[in-house]
């Protein structure tokens, strides 16, 4: 970062003369045309009186001319992210202008030419000279690239990475959720544990390649069977379960229970080869089976362990026997 970019970013004010001094030297202005960050000018009215490269390029501005004299807030910080209206009383870019404060913002969006939205972080210091405030100058940067990769750790960090399915930590997030709405409306969730049959013999027959092609097959069929309000997750392996929310009875969970069976009936093509695989099926109900989200998946785990027990490929619905082998 050049020296006169860290004063700008640094500096709370910044006096009139330092400013005009450097703004009027060539050595200034390729300086500041060299950067990435934009930096422009805005007088006591809000008007952009200057600007370097970046703001242009970033902007996507082919001339000078469409923003110079123009006001900043209604130029490019008028709208909302979601494109709601935003008062320039209550536009942060001339706070500094207005009360003569410093104001860093690591959070807002900004509008290019071409009516697109686009993250940045922002300074706006005021800029003094003997008569007093005599505008600001606005630095700010493009943080997409930032906030791709945020997002891209975020989703790491709740969705699993083959199958793109929420992961253990959102599954068990969302459970607690849905809990505490089934408890406030009186209403039933079902947890169907789902683990494939067999999955080793897959692995080692046709390669992990294959496998994971395979769990990501299941997992889309498994997401497309359910409704958009309930859960598909895998918690590992070849282990998902679903939460089925928002239940007037038990029947609802048998329903779904056979469509979720129903959906491995047709071979998967897999490396252009059709693999049938089937799978092990243990239920539980709040608030029949238990009340915490813990113990519902405990017993849902051993129900579907009942139904390896009992020659694999079936459904099972946890029932108080169980609990010895709890």
């Amino acid at each position: 970062m050049n020296s006169f970019l860290k004063v700008l970013l640094t500096t709370d004010v910044i006096s009139h003369e330092q400013f005009g001094k450097h703004e009027q030297s060539e050595q200034m202005r390729l300086l500041l045309d060299s950067t990435n960050a934009a930096i422009c000018g805005i007088d006591l009215s809000g008007r952009c009186i200057s600007a370097n490269q970046a703001f242009k390029s970033i902007l996507g501005y082919a001339d000078s001319a469409a923003f110079l004299g123009r006001n900043l807030h209604a130029l490019i910080h008028s709208r909302l992210p979601d494109g709601t209206p935003l008062a320039e009383d209550e536009c942060l870019l001339h706070k500094p202008d207005k009360r003569g404060d410093a104001l860093h913002i690591e959070n807002d969006v900004l509008w290019r030419a071409d009516g697109t939205a686009f993250p940045v972080e922002y300074w706006s210091r005021p800029v003094f000279c003997d008569r007093g405030l005599t505008g600001a100058v606005v630095t700010f940067l493009d943080i997409t690239v930032r906030k791709q990769a945020e997002s891209r750790m975020q989703r790491l960090a709740y969705f699993d990475a083959l199958t793109d399915l929420p992961n253990r930590v959102l599954f068990h997030d969302r459970m607690q959720q849905a809990l505490a709405q089934a408890k406030r409306h009186h209403r039933m969730l079902a947890l169907h544990y789902f683990d494939l049959d067999h999955f080793k013999e897959t692995n080692d027959t046709f390669g992990h390649n294959a496998g994971d092609r395979l769990l990501q097959l299941v997992a889309e069929r498994l997401r497309h069977s359910v409704r958009a309000g309930d859960t598909v997750a895998r918690l590992g392996g070849d282990e998902f379960v679903i939460l089925q929310t928002d239940l007037g009875h038990v029947e609802g969970a048998a329903t779904l229970a056979a469509r979720l069976m129903q959906s491995m009936s047709e071979p998967f093509v897999v490396n252009d080869l059709p693999l049938r695989a089937t799978a092990s099926m243990g239920i539980a109900v709040y608030p029949l089976d238990d009340s915490t989200g813990s113990q519902l998946l405990q017993h849902a785990d051993a129900a579907m362990y009942l139904a390896k027990n009992k020659g694999r490929n079936n459904i099972q619905l946890f029932a108080a026997a169980l609990n010895s082998s709890l």
